[in-house]
């Protein structure tokens, strides 16, 4: 999704330049309007980016403070549970932290 509104600002921009080139033929609302475009699909770009570095650095985290088997402790139990249904199959997996 970031890279799509990436690309859809680079296009935005583009388009603008292209405008400006032949601005005779244009009018001061239509460059306002590609600009605003391209800053609208800049800041979503620049969000879906920020949330998926804080999503990678969550996975990191989570992944490096894992137990590992070794310390495990007996008492913890992981419940698993599967079930077929009409619509398709399921799987749930409860770890307590």
């Amino acid at each position: 999704m970031a890279g799509y509104f990436s690309y859809a600002t680079y296009h935005a921009k583009q388009d603008l330049v292209a405008l400006e080139a032949n601005s005779q033929a244009h009018t001061f609302d239509e460059a306002k309007q590609l600009e605003d475009r391209g800053h609208r699909d800049a800041l979503v770009a620049n969000i879906t980016f920020g949330v998926a570095g804080a999503t990678a650095i969550a996975t990191a985290i989570l992944y490096l403070t894992r137990p590992h088997p070794s310390e495990e402790r007996p008492d913890t139990d992981t419940a698993r549970d599967t079930g077929a249904h009409r619509s398709g199959a399921g799987l749930a997996l409860e770890v307590p932290f």
